[in-house]
């Protein structure tokens, strides 16, 4: 097979894979939902990109980590792992929370005695 026509048969089988997509709204830990409306996000988002567009709507200058929740379990994966079986994409909602993380920034120690004050 050559390389032109692998590319060929690829190219038309991605375009052949239709991606399930899902309305959903992102809504805060204390219940306030975030500005935006519904979302039509696809059901193979990663939690990387929630973060993304999360901190893209409530307009932080510095993203923030954040915590997905999804019928009050965490996304860890794409999106579709969490989202019930009897869920019907064509009607229902996915109420996705959101929970800002806890930053911690490590600064690294050195324990050498002859650095230390008084020692």
């Amino acid at each position: 097979m050559s390389k032109r026509k692998l590319d060929d048969e690829t190219g038309t089988a991605l375009a052949d894979v239709e991606v399930k997509r899902v309305l959903s709204r992102f809504k805060s830990d204390t219940g306030e939902v975030l500005s935006g409306g519904l979302l039509d996000l696809p059901v193979d988002i990663t939690v990387d990109k929630l973060q993304a567009i999360c901190n893209a709507l409530l307009q932080q200058e510095e993203p923030l980590p954040l915590a997905f929740y999804v019928n009050n379990v965490e996304v860890t994966d794409v999106l579709e792992k969490y989202v019930g079986k009897d869920f019907s994409i064509s009607e229902d909602v996915v109420e996705i929370i959101y929970q800002p993380q806890a930053v911690f920034k490590v600064r690294a120690v050195t324990r050498c005695t002859g650095s230390l004050e008084g020692h």
